[in-house]
């Protein structure tokens, strides 16, 4: 449903949202990692979430990523969609509360639940 981009995104926004819980902020290295994703990738995919206001960027020592606590339950799984997917398969998804739903807050168990089920999903499917 998601194209490979699409789902790089969403995952690199829960982890940033998990770190963010915990007043941390990520770089693009941490989350290339996590994601499983080649850094040159996960840098332009930030970049996009960026522009589109749904991570922020800090720079300098002790800079990365980093979604503030007060927008985190506002951001929309549709968003992080549209602005990878463009806006045909956002409207899908339009009232899909990615964080307010999941409640992240940092619970790193369900993010390895996901990724689990993810690895399981691409092994099942040769992705």
């Amino acid at each position: 449903m998601f194209s490979k981009t699409c789902e790089y995104a969403i995952r690199a926004s829960i982890f940033i949202a998990s770190q963010s819980h915990q007043n941390k902020r990520v770089t693009i290295t941490d989350i290339a990692e996590k994601i499983n994703s080649p850094k040159s990738f996960t840098a332009k995919i930030l970049q996009i979430l960026a522009k589109n206001n749904l991570v922020h960027s800090v720079q300098g020592i002790g800079g990365g990523f980093e979604i503030p606590k007060e927008i985190m339950s506002e951001i929309k799984l549709s968003q992080i969609v549209t602005a990878i997917d463009g806006d045909s398969i956002g409207k899908m998804f339009r009232n899909s509360s990615l964080f307010s739903s999941r409640k992240i807050q940092g619970n790193q168990e369900r993010n390895s639940c996901y990724a689990r089920q993810h690895q399981s999903r691409r092994t099942r499917f040769g992705d």
